[in-house]
């Protein structure tokens, strides 16, 4: 977790740490991890969260509610854009074009969990 915090600013930092404490404390509070997911879409759908970082949190909880098909695509995007960003560090300077293309991936997912937030949380 600590990882992916030292990509975010302060504001996002703080919005994401209450949400992980929401999910470390969903058994003892009695909130439904179903309705912990649909609540992190809304927010990515609003844009309260980032979208990937959103991806990662419904990946936590994809894997607590026993991975889920509704919540599969979360973890393909988040996984995706996380290849991208691992490729990315790697490319020689003379390799623009594919740096160019790994860019555009990496906000195709983005765009993808956003498009598929509005649908789950409307469901």
């Amino acid at each position: 977790m600590a990882s992916n915090f030292n990509q975010l600013n302060d504001a996002n930092v703080t919005v994401m740490a209450t949400w992980y404490r929401k999910l470390a404390l969903a058994k003892e509070s009695g909130l439904s991890l179903r309705t912990l997911a649909k609540e992190v879409s809304q927010k990515i759908a609003l844009g309260s969260i980032p979208a990937y970082e959103g991806a990662r949190l419904i990946w936590c909880i994809w894997e607590r509610l026993g991975k889920p098909s509704q919540l599969s695509p979360y973890v393909g995007w988040a996984s995706e854009y996380n290849d991208y960003k691992f490729l990315l560090k790697y490319l020689e300077p003379n390799e623009l074009n594919t740096a160019k293309v790994l860019i555009n991936n990496r906000s195709e997912c983005l765009n993808d969990i956003v498009s598929y937030s509005k649908q789950y949380s409307n469901q």
